[in-house]
């Protein structure tokens, strides 16, 4: 097929298969070209472990390392970059403990390793890591002594330049099932407090986006939650941004 597509004159020929041709060879091209240079590149961190790399989280993280020390070497140079890892096996409807301790330890692992070569390539100011997931889970076992879906969840970050040690948002002031607890909708399904869109806004503007046309086309829907964003400034030891119309005291209460 793909000699079919490449030739010139054939019943498949024609504009969109010439485009798609020039465009599958530009990508092998430059797929090879950063081949090359990967296989240049010399980490100081040993990936590997004991424990099992599940999902291929440790290589997955380690090829991220690799990419971001070869950033000055791709293309023109890069002085920004997103990359995105996953790791999956956590919806724990049976055995939820079990599940944690089998797949948490390669987690645990490719964070620590990665984490050490950005200092070892001397740029952990310049980066900053996110773990999430796309929804939360209930507080309460299910007959499994397992958790099932819920709704607002908690997420991690850190990075050199992040004010860490802190909870952003409002840590609910009690977990119990009752009528008395607004948050809670029964089984545990927490009511969130702040949108995916909070965190993101401030990471945004650390990233450099900093308009508000800009931003709105990065997060359209950040315009729905009015204050209940998160600066560059709320996140960042280097943040300055500020959202317009929004500030005053900040209140604090005893968890219970």
């Amino acid at each position: 097929f793909l000699e079919k597509l490449h030739s010139e004159t054939q019943e498949n020929s024609g504009a969109f298969s010439n485009q798609w041709s020039q465009s599958f060879i530009d990508i092998w091209n430059k797929t090879d070209t950063l081949v090359e240079t990967l296989r240049g590149i010399k980490l100081s961190t040993d990936f590997s472990s004991k424990a099992p790399d599940i999902d291929d989280i440790s290589k997955q993280m380690k090829l991220v390392a690799e990419l971001i020390a070869a950033k000055d070497q791709r293309g023109n140079g890069v002085n920004r970059d997103v990359f995105t890892v996953y790791m999956g096996g956590f919806d724990g409807h049976s055995e939820l403990k079990a599940t944690m301790n089998n797949r948490l330890p390669a987690l645990d692992n490719a964070i620590k390793k990665f984490w050490m070569e950005m200092k070892a390539q001397g740029i952990s100011e310049r980066v900053t890591v996110v773990i999430g997931s796309e929804f939360g889970r209930t507080t309460t076992m299910n007959s499994n002594r397992g958790s099932d879906h819920g709704w607002g969840g908690n997420y991690f970050a850190f990075g050199g330049d992040i004010k860490g040690g802190r909870i952003l948002g409002e840590y609910p002031l009690s977990f119990t099932d009752s009528p008395d607890n607004p948050i809670n909708l029964g089984r545990g399904r927490i009511l969130p407090t702040r949108s995916w869109d909070a965190l993101w806004f401030g990471v945004a503007q650390w990233f450099g986006i900093n308009e508000p046309t800009d931003l709105d086309q990065v997060l359209p829907n950040s315009q729905n939650f009015g204050c209940d964003l998160f600066t560059d400034s709320d996140i960042f030891v280097s943040g300055q941004s500020t959202i317009s119309g929004c500030g005053g005291g900040v209140g604090t209460t005893d968890v219970f």
